[in-house]
């Protein structure tokens, strides 16, 4: 009877992450999708192995080759049409899921489920769900977690076929080896491999593009930052993960608002680093040693590409976060069974509503506005938002707030000018045209205004 009870366990797992991120399969493409699925994906395929994540975009310093070519398959069947997307984005989170649980089996079976069960739900999930560009963290996570099943089960090759490919993937499954390591702790020969495979995609990376750190300006600190600037980036970074770990509201998939806390005190992150070094120290004393390595040790590994100790392009990404939530979880799951229930129960909920917010460009900005509305590029990105719909009086209101709060904007400056354009014509704009022109001279946003009033 208990391994027939044990059988329903994946599928219930499966069916709450569904259950979770399901209302996303209308969504549009958002944010970085529309560069991404009509531009990126439409180039040659030797560019996704011999050039830049952002190639003809932006120079990130990112390096994604096995994780365009997984994209490019999907865009060969459905083009540019989100749905395809989002049904494979869903898929991999509930073969995620069902992997949490696996590997957490021998920790116990109890505490395996409820882990399981509490990550397939977490809001924080919303952004690796819903945008496209997400899909590459949800594909990194299956891959390292089969990596980790493949060398408890005995098959080695495979297992490390498998971590370098998630390298491939996306840079952050490079702590593979270290979560690997820890879950299993191999013998020193599985272990050699792991770090062969490591060291051939860090290695091939270096080939490819150069170097192994981002360009200092692709970094959110830019280029020659203090020692002061580094570690408030690095306080925030690993402040805010916990928080959204722990607590996620607020959600968006653009944290430059947090750009603020770079010139001022962070009080806010360090009060959430305070907090969970000292519950990190009070379940030291109450824990199994062995479960407390594995919860707070997951976390920390996890974190640790995105904490900003080496420089990275942003100060928080919610889909970063894909794979470290399982740490937070491991702890949540020792909750009695009617706590367990009714945190999923509200993460269920939570879920739904990041996810039915998130439902089309103009709703992501508004929300994101409405929680965080000193972010100068969420009022920008907003007042294009509202041009796609054609309500140029709203637009140009977002456009001057953007500006207001970061007169650099480029998103406001160049929203601003066509907003111009659309309102009193070319003999109005002409002057900010080819000032915009000079200063944005690969903006496409203004080629139809360029065209028009004839500014080359």
């Amino acid at each position: 009877m208990a391994s027939s009870t044990r059988f329903w366990y994946p599928l219930a797992i499966a069916a709450a992450a569904v259950a979770a991120f399901v209302a996303g399969l209308p969504a549009e493409l958002l944010a970085d999708d529309h560069y991404l699925v009509p531009v990126r994906l439409a180039m040659s395929v030797d560019t996704f192995l011999t050039a830049d994540y952002w190639h003809g975009y932006i120079v990130s310093g990112l390096y994604r080759p096995l994780g365009l070519l997984w994209l490019w398959w999907q865009h060969a069947l459905w083009g540019e049409a989100a749905g395809g997307y989002h049904a494979v984005s869903l898929g991999l989170h509930a073969m995620a899921s069902v992997l949490v649980y696996l590997v957490l089996r021998p920790r116990g079976e109890r505490m395996a489920l409820a882990a399981a069960l509490l990550f397939a739900v977490h809001p924080v999930h919303a952004e690796a769900v819903i945008p496209v560009y997400g899909q590459l963290d949800l594909l990194a996570a299956v891959l390292v977690l089969a990596a980790i099943l493949g060398v408890r089960a005995g098959y080695p090759i495979p297992a490390l076929a498998a971590l370098g490919a998630a390298m491939l993937v996306k840079e952050s499954a490079l702590v593979g080896l270290a979560l690997l390591w820890l879950i299993e702790n191999p013998g020193w020969r599985v272990l050699g491999g792991a770090l062969g495979v490591t060291v051939g995609a860090v290695s091939l990376r270096l080939l490819v593009l150069g170097g192994l750190a981002l360009p200092g300006e692709a970094t959110v600190i830019g280029p020659g930052a203090s020692m002061t600037l580094w570690a408030k980036s690095v306080i925030i970074s690993v402040g805010h993960a916990v928080r959204l770990c722990v607590w996620p509201t607020g959600q968006t998939v653009y944290y430059g608002h947090l750009r603020d806390s770079l010139m001022d005190f962070p009080s806010s992150e360090l009060g959430w680093l305070a907090g969970g070094v000292l519950v990190a120290i009070g379940l030291w004393m109450t824990l199994p040693r062995r479960e407390w390595l594995t919860a707070f040790g997951w976390l920390a590994i996890c974190l640790l590409p995105i904490a900003n100790l080496v420089p990275i392009g942003v100060l928080v990404a919610e889909r970063a976060l894909y794979l470290a939530v399982a740490g937070v979880v491991i702890l949540a799951a020792r909750l009695p069974v009617a706590g367990v229930a009714a945190l999923a129960v509200v993460s269920l909920g939570a879920s739904w509503q990041v996810t039915n917010r998130w439902q089309s460009e103009r709703s992501l900005w508004e929300s994101t506005v409405a929680d965080h509305p000193s972010s100068p590029k969420a009022q920008a990105l907003l007042g294009w938002a509202l041009l796609r719909d054609q309500e140029v009086e709203k637009a140009g209101v977002a456009f001057d707030r953007a500006l207001a709060l970061n007169p650099r904007s480029s998103d406001g400056r160049v929203g601003r000018v066509v907003v111009l354009w659309q309102r009193a014509g070319c003999a109005a704009a002409r002057g900010e045209l080819e000032e915009a022109r000079r200063l944005f001279p690969v903006d496409k946003r203004l080629e139809a205004a360029r065209a028009a009033c004839g500014v080359e």
